[in-house]
């Protein structure tokens, strides 16, 4: 079963339910769920670690076109603390050492992550006194009670041998007050119906060393769970099993719980259905609850939270991107780029990890070759395109400032015709131009022009050549949502799986002072 969680962009005070990192509020497990600030659910957390940041502006792009989210996420390929170290040095521009380092220096610098150092404390004392009881056990518990009272709530560890308490008293004991082996559990108010009803008693189930009972309906099971120190009950659907519903278990015999889909679009958040610890009662309250699922859906489902829920699903991975230090670092390409007087695309995922000042995308290192074109950040409002050798130039103005530190998708096209814009993750600039310069000498520079090399992240960089990929005369584009493809005009195609690698087959791509790619920092 999956484990995620939502988060939201939040500067005010702290919200119920939530824990507040830096400028985001986070929910513990999945409580929290407001439309003010709005909540985006995280990545699968069973997959990889998963660092959360804050994205000001509303412009981090989603799944849904025209929607932007102001939580970004960042994901291990794995479980793996050297990739999570690797990942952490990255995102916050550090040099932890260790994954515990790592964990609280995101913290600190308002950063979630979901790294949970393994436990080492428990074994150490237990093992300690261990010996100590085992060694007194014999001349002191005959004639002595002291002990008796230690013994009889670890009596019931004593036929699993003496190393069983390590376990015990950490997984065990602590759900043991709501499991309610023998009897049963009902589930009343859901919005989705077919999850209300009485939860059979049906065994136990150990998962990492976890024992707790399981309890069926139909096609649904629930069982007590422990997640980040607090017992909470999950329910999921058996045949699908990456449909859950979490939800706090306080205050007794009460468990109060929010109820989110996190793989089927329909359900979305529904009413806080009530757990209790027995069988449900005579169906004479069923007609009560029938119409609050009716209303609900009709007053929720416009709420973007469950479409919006899965996004990292509908996206194909990439296979990583390349970095660039913004003093030193490009790429050289041979032959290079003619950019011509027809029609062009030029498009790519970019992270930007210092500012956009006289930032290049490609362009040529000089003034000369004249005739080739410079492509570039002036600020962060700003991309203009250059002539090399003063042969004229075009800038082209966002709406909105463009954020540091976050993922965008820029497309810069020209139509046949000389229709020319510039998009940034699918929004078009305030003024398109028309620009029929002749770009009659090859460029041959990536991540710098004459006047400043790029600082973060390029991936999926294509350079299509005598057709245009897009509309200049549309005000948005829609962002792909997996890797580029090499078209029949691609001249350049960077993937981000390796430094000098171009996918079209044009060009020989040459490393200058050591450009490095990354698997794991990408927009998804």
């Amino acid at each position: 079963m999956e484990t995620a969680r939502p988060f939201a962009y939040n500067t005010s005070g702290t919200i119920a339910g939530t824990i507040q990192v830096g400028n985001l509020a986070v929910g513990f497990p999945t409580s929290g769920f407001t439309n003010s600030p709005q909540f985006w659910n995280g990545p699968d957390e069973e997959l990889g670690y998963v660092i959360a940041q804050a994205v000001s502006g509303n412009t981090q792009p989603t799944p849904i076109d025209g929607v932007f989210a102001s939580v970004g996420f960042f994901r291990t390929n794995g479980l793996d603390e050297n990739e999570f170290i690797q990942l952490a040095n990255t995102v916050s521009n550090s040099n932890y050492t260790t994954a515990s380092e790592a964990s609280l220096g995101l913290t600190a610098s308002g950063y979630w992550n979901s790294y949970v150092p393994p436990p080492t404390q428990t074994p150490t004392p237990t093992n300690t006194q261990t010996p100590t009881n085992t060694q007194t056990q014999t001349p002191t518990n005959t004639p002595t009670n002291t002990q008796t009272p230690t013994q009889t709530t670890t009596r019931t560890n004593t036929p699993t041998n003496t190393g069983t308490p390590t376990q015990t008293p950490t997984t065990t004991r602590t759900p043991t007050p709501t499991t309610t082996p023998a009897g049963s559990v009902c589930v009343s108010g859901a919005g989705s119906v077919g999850i209300n009803g009485t939860y059979t008693y049906a065994g136990t189930q150990t998962v990492d060393g976890f024992t707790r009972p399981i309890y069926e309906f139909g096609f649904y099971n629930i069982l007590p769970q422990q997640y980040l120190g607090a017992t909470v009950w999950t329910i999921y659907n058996a045949d699908a099993e990456g449909t859950n519903y979490y939800g706090n278990t306080t205050p007794i015999p009460q468990y109060p719980y929010q109820e989110t889909s996190w793989s089927l679009g329909d359900l979305g958040v529904l009413p806080l259905p009530t757990v209790n610890a027995f069988a449900c009662p005579p169906p004479t309250t069923t007609p009560t609850n029938t119409p609050t699922p009716t209303r609900t859906p009709t007053t929720q489902t416009p709420t973007p939270t469950p479409t919006i829920t899965p996004s990292p699903t509908p996206f194909t991975s990439l296979a990583g991107s390349l970095l660039f230090n913004g003093s030193n670092q490009t790429l050289g390409l041979s032959p290079g780029v003619t950019f011509g007087a027809g029609a062009f695309t030029l498009e790519g995922w970019f992270y930007n990890n210092s500012n956009f000042n006289s930032k290049g995308i490609i362009g040529s290192p000089v003034t000369s070759p004249t005739g080739c074109m410079n492509l570039y950040f002036g600020n962060n409002t700003t991309i203009t395109s250059d002539k090399n050798g003063g042969g004229g130039s075009f800038s082209y103005t966002m709406g909105s400032a463009i954020t540091t530190n976050a993922w965008h998708y820029l497309i810069y096209n020209r139509n046949a015709g000389g229709l020319t814009a510039v998009y940034i993750d699918g929004v078009r600039c305030t003024a398109t131009s028309t620009d029929t310069l002749n770009y009659n000498t090859a460029t041959d520079t990536v991540s710098r022009y004459y006047g400043g090399y790029w600082p973060g992240y390029w991936t999926n960089m294509r350079m299509t050549i005598g057709t245009a990929v897009y509309d200049s005369s549309l005000t948005t584009q829609v962002n792909p949502r997996g890797p580029l493809t090499s078209l029949g005009n691609t001249k350049y195609l960077m993937l981000g799986a390796a430094v000098t690698t171009d996918t079209s087959g044009t060009q020989t791509v040459t490393n200058n002072n050591t450009v490095t790619q990354t698997s794991s920092v990408k927009p998804f």
